[in-house]
This record gives C-alpha cells, structure tokens and sequence, in this order.
C-alpha cells in the first residue's frame, strides 16, 4: 500500500518547489557577484525544455522542474535589481541644507522617521542627488516656515536667501512689503504626508555597509526602497503643508483620539498604538519596559493583533449566530461562512485605520487566503496556502526574504497551522478534562511552540533572548488575547454612543497592573541571555529543517530534526577576528589570548560597542570597567600594533587615529582608508596577517557604494 511522504495533503509535495524558490532567493543574495539577467533566462529556458521532455519521458522530471523553480526564484531576484535604479550619494556632505516632499512619516517617542521624495540639495546638480533621503526629524525641531501669498517673483527672488539663513527666519537683508510675501515665527508643527519641508543636516551620509558581520545591510535595505541617503535634522522647517480634504477615515482616528485622551500617559500610548498603529505616544519608560522583556511586537500591529481581532470576531460572530437561528435550519455551513466574512471584515478595517503597515498586510493576506478555504471547501489550516502567500509576497519583493519581520511572520504562522493543530488534536485525544481547562492548555501549547519556534531567528537578528520573555509572552498573550484586546474592541464599537469611558478605565486598570509585573519581572537575576555569533547557514538550515518537519510526516520527519539538531554547530565555526577597527578607528576590540575581547575606552556604549559584546556573548552593561583600555601599543599573537606615531618604529602595522604626523610609520593605514575602508576584522595566524573589509561585502553588486557609477 502507497503510504504519504507529506502530512495531512497530497498536494503538499508542491512546497518543495516554493522552498526550491525560496533557495534560489537565499543563492542570489549570497553569490559574489550579479548574475546577467539574460544568462540566468537562458538556463531558465533549458530547464523548461528539459522538464517538457522530463515530463514525457516519466522520468526525472520532479527534479528538472525542482531545478527550474531553483533558476525562478534567482531570476526573479535578478530582474527585480535590473530594474531597480537607485542612486546613491558617492560620498558624505557635512553642513548640509535639504529641500523635499514628505512620502511617509512614522512618529516615534521623540523624533519622526521620514522619507523626502523630489529631494533638492543645495549645492548638489540633480544628476548627483538621490530620488529618495531618509531622515530622522526631532519633533521638537519641527516648525512652521514662511508661506507665499502673491507675486511668485517675490518668494524666487529671496528663496535663496531665505534658504542659506536656516537658524533665522526673520528677513534681513530686504525689507519686502507684508502684501506681497508672510513670514511667520516658528510654530510647534507636525509632520504629514505630503508636506514640504526643508532641513538642516550636520552630514548627509549614503546607506551603509554592516557595521558587524552578519549586521544589517542598510545598503541592500534601502536600494530596493530608492533611498539614496540617509541624514539627522538638527532643524526642519514646514514651508508648505499639504491641505487635504477630511475624509472619514481621519475624522475617526481623531475621534478615538479624543475618546482615550482621559487615560494616563502610559496607558494612552499604549492604547493608542494598539488600536491606531501610532507609537508616537508610548513613553520611554514603558518602550523599555516591553523592550527589556521581549516584548515590543505587541507595541506595533502586526500578524499578531491582525490574527487575534480575526479570530475574536470569527468565533463571537458563529456562538451569536447560533445561538440567533438555534431552532431554525440554517447550516452550519453558513454561519461560519458569514463569521468569516465578518472577521475579515472587521480585521480590514483594522488594517486600514492602524496605517496598513507592511507586517499587518502581509498578515491580512495570509488570513484572506486561510479564510477562503471556507467558501472552496478546502482544508483550514493549510501550509500550502501559507507557502502561496509568501510565493506571491517574494515574487513581489523578494528582498523580503532578508527581513526579521518575514521570517518571524512566516515561522510563527507555519507553527500556529501546522504545530498546534497536531499536538491540540493528540492533546484532546489523551485527556478527559473540562473543555475551559483543555482550552487554556491549548493557548499555553500555542504560545510556547510559537516562541520555541521563532528564538533562533531572535537570537540571530538581535543576539539577545529576554529568559523570561518566553514566560512574559505565554501571560501577557493570554492577557491580550482575552482582557484588552476584546475590551478596547468592545471600547470602539461602544464610542458612538458615549459608553466606552468604564471600559477604558478597566483596561487601564488591567495595564497599570500589566505593567507593574514587568517591572518586578525585570529585577530578576539573569533576566537577558546574550546570543553569540553564529553562521547564516546555521540559521537556514534551522529554517528548512523546520520546514521539513512541519511538511512531512511520521518517520521522514526525522529529516527535519537531523537539520534542526546540525544547526547548532554553526557556533564553532564561526571565525573569530584577532583585531577589530571600526568607526575610521574610534573603535578598537583587541581579542586576548584567553578569548576576551576588549574595548578601548574612549568608545562605550554605542550601537557598534554594544553589538560586537553581544556577538561575543557579554551583555553590554555587564561589562566591567577595568576591561578597558587605551589604545597605545598592542601586542597580538607575537604582531605589535602601534596606533600612536611615538611608538610605530619597530611595528607590524600602525593605524592613524590621531591628527599627528605618521608619515615616518611602516605599514599605515590613514584615516582615510580606514573611513573607506568601513569596519575591518584582522586574522593573525601563522605569523601571516590578513583582513576582511565589511565594506567590500558585496563588492560587485549593485548597492554597493562603489558600484554606483557601473551598469549590471
């Protein structure tokens, strides 16, 4: 008797031929150099003809067409860089002044994120500034500008000199009459979509390379977004804001705000983000709070609340239903159905009023896809349907692949449709209990597979795992799930009719008490665990191997758990550098003979320090003062390394980090170089010395700095 290699559908054996795109993506990304568009369509064209003849044959042709998904997935990576025409500012530019229309804005405690589409740099040609900057604005710093009342000559004549007198708005050199142009003094002002602003930048810098290896590459990051510079305003100026209509949408989300605006500040930033999507207003004690206990997706609306609101509203609207046509005939059928209709609904509209961030989409994509099963009678919890959805989500932006947020998206849902249903199903089968209890257990099994699931991707991307940030998620989910989450629902359907105020209050009661565990919860001992560095392809093999574990079924699991178990040698192979300089040299880490890693003084507690501790496994404010050193004259593995020109005579190699004269040192390194150079890791083996430049990580590629001015 033919048995199934696949769990639960025939179908199933389709997911190989996603992950063989999804590999084709991974491959891309890793090679050395960009791929001919036209070369990878050729072999593309092969393999299609020799799958056709694979096909007619009865032979092979499962591995042909696993080849040609392979070739997709590359191919589609490929094409989405040759069309991609990102120009990226060839060097840094200090004291800079910057004109541009908002594109997007995201408010944060204190500053603003913003993206400037038709950006004008003063003093820059249009062939040499980028389409798009990124910057990062001081609500403080945000004032109203001047506005323009009548002749146009007026405002062109003393635009340039408005424009080069940024810390003062008041006109100096003319006096220009009030009828023809207004100056008004600076205003508190918020930023808005739309709105023309103008900055002052102390330097504006093209996206950077890792800082630390295996560290984000902004670069990539933000060519595939048209982003060609990123900056801080030390002052920005609205100089025309973007008049827009009220629509319905707006008019709601004010009156929300005006409806929580009696809550404590705490809890108003809280409330206000889990139902609006605005951050803005969560104070910084509660951000750390969350942070320190792993906890900060539940501040951003993402798969989790767009699942959650789903499923409230799917499972109230069927017990309503039922209980409405209880002694009518109406199917069953039916009244799932018109509860899926009215979660995705409603879950739509959440999408929409918490500001469609990419992570709620993408989550709201793969409910779409789930709930339809209902209306084609397909099964429910379908890993194929989860495979499709992030076939389509890459085929659209295979950069996605890269992200944090996708993989832990991906990796949670797959858990929640696969994981959960097998073990709740054998959970229900070996015990008699009472359905609340069998209930509660179930949600603790869902929330502890989830987070098993998703911690070597946590450690990986941000090498720390908050202990009891696995015992935090398993409380507060259930104290989101079935307290705040359905109070602060009941608390908008109820604002129409001016009965939410007591709701409110109680969940700001529930917070405060939310809040006040955490607290106690992070004056524990050894509440945070450093995560060293491990290798990319531990993490991928982790990845397919849980893949294969969820997909297949009984004994060719084991597949799946030989990988996962393999994952963990990724730790010890893992070269480990002897000399690290970064920051143009600021940053010194010398490696001593026991192992440690040292920091020079002069540079603590920065982002760079405190990820390069974390990669070795110290916690940054568990590092002990005396570890640290002055930077003078090194002795590494029989290597001297002088880094002042007092000492450089009888060096291996000397590094100018100071503004003296070093031209009588052998083997220098200038600040320059170093600045170009970006973060470099030094090996010393075998009496031989050689490095790795983080900057030349995807030398030949098209994000990189240097390959600006080259046509792939």
């Amino acid at each position: 008797m033919k048995t199934r290699l696949f769990f639960n559908e025939e179908e199933h054996k389709g997911i190989l031929f996603i992950m063989a795109f999804i590999l084709g993506i991974l491959t891309y990304f890793s090679l050395p150099f960009e791929p001919l568009f036209l070369d990878v369509m050729l072999l593309m064209g092969l393999l299609c003809v020799a799958f056709i003849i694979a096909y007619m044959l009865k032979r092979f042709h499962f591995i042909t067409f696993f080849l040609f998904m392979f070739m997709l997935g590359i191919g589609v990576s490929t094409w989405h860089t040759s069309i991609t025409n990102t120009r990226f500012l060839s060097q840094p530019v200090t004291h800079v002044q910057v004109l541009g229309e908002v594109e997007s804005v995201k408010n944060k405690i204190t500053s603003a994120e913003v993206v400037l589409k038709n950006v004008s740099i003063l003093g820059m040609n249009n062939q040499q500034t980028p389409e798009k900057i990124k910057v990062w604005v001081p609500l403080k710093a945000v004032k109203l500008g001047y506005e323009k009342q009548t002749l146009p000559a007026c405002a062109d004549e003393n635009r340039l000199d408005h424009f080069s007198n940024m810390r003062g708005l008041e006109k100096k050199s003319k006096r220009v009459s009030t009828d023809t142009c207004l100056y008004k003094r600076p205003q508190p002002a918020i930023l808005e979509k739309g709105d023309m602003i103008k900055g002052m930048a102390f330097q504006l810098n093209p996206p950077a390379m890792p800082q630390v290896i295996n560290g984000h590459n902004q670069a990539r990051t933000l060519f595939f977004d048209k982003i060609g510079g990123v900056a801080s305003f030390s002052e920005c100026y609205i100089l025309k804001k973007n008049v827009q209509k009220i629509d319905l949408l707006s008019l709601i989300k004010q009156t929300i705000q005006n409806k929580i605006s009696f809550l404590k500040t705490d809890t108003k930033g809280v409330v206000n983000a889990l139902i609006l999507g605005e951050q803005g207003q969560v104070s910084t004690s509660v951000e750390t709070l969350y942070r320190a206990l792993g906890l900060t997706h539940i501040l951003s609306v993402s798969g989790f609340h767009i699942a959650l609101i789903t499923l409230l509203i799917y499972n109230l609207g069927r017990y309503l239903l039922t209980f409405i046509f209880l002694k009518t005939n109406v199917s069953p059928v039916l009244i799932r159905r018109l509860s899926a209709v009215a979660g995705l609904f409603v879950s739509f509209l959440y999408v929409i009023l918490s500001g469609a961030e990419p992570p709620a989409v993408r989550s709201f994509i793969m409910i779409l896809f789930l709930f339809m099963c209902f209306f084609f009678y397909r099964n429910t919890f379908s890993v194929r349907t989860i495979f499709i959805t992030a076939f389509l989500l890459l085929c659209y932006k295979p950069v996605l692949l890269l992200s944090a947020g996708f993989q832990l998206s991906f990796i949670a849902v797959l858990s929640l449709c696969v994981l959960v249903k097998e073990f709740s199903n054998r959970l229900k089968s070996l015990t008699l209990m009472h359905p609340i209890l069998s209930f509660l257990l179930g949600l603790l099994l869902l929330n502890t597979l989830v987070t098993l699931a998703t911690l070597p991707f946590v450690g990986y991307h941000f090498h720390k795992i908050a202990l009891y940030g696995i015992v935090g998620n398993l409380a507060l989910s259930f104290v989101f799930s079935f307290l705040i989450m359905p109070l602060l629902i009941c608390s908008v359907f109820l604002m129409p009719f001016g009965y939410e105020k007591n709701v409110l209050l109680l969940t700001e009661d529930i917070l405060s008490l939310v809040h006040n565990v955490g607290e106690k919860i992070t004056l524990l001992p050894h509440w945070m665990i450093p995560v060293p560095y491990f290798a990319t392809w531990g993490l991928v093999l982790f990845a397919f191997g849980f893949i294969l574990f969820c997909v297949l079924k009984k004994k060719a699991r084991l597949m799946g758990v030989v990988m996962m178990l393999l994952a963990p040698l990724a730790f010890f192979t893992s070269p480990k550098a002897d000399l690290i300089l970064a920051r143009e040299g600021r940053l010194i880490a010398v490696r001593q003979e026991n192992g440690q890693l040292l920091l020079n003084e002069s540079y603590r507690h920065r982002f760079v320090s405190d990820m390069l501790l974390l990669q070795e496994g110290i916690l940054p404010d568990h590092y002990q003062n005396n570890q640290l050193f002055q930077p003078n004259l090194l002795k590494i593995k029989g290597k001297t390394i002088a880094f002042l020109p007092d000492s450089c005579e009888k060096a291996d190699m000397t590094f100018a980090v100071k503004k003296k004269d070093y031209s009588h040192c052998p083997n220098l390194y200038l600040k320059e170089k170093l600045q170009e150079m970006g973060t470099v890791m030094f090996f010393i083996q075998d009496d031989e010395i050689s490095f790795k430049s983080l900057n030349e990580i995807d030398l030949h590629r098209p994000w990189n700095i240097k390959n600006q001015n080259k046509s792939f």
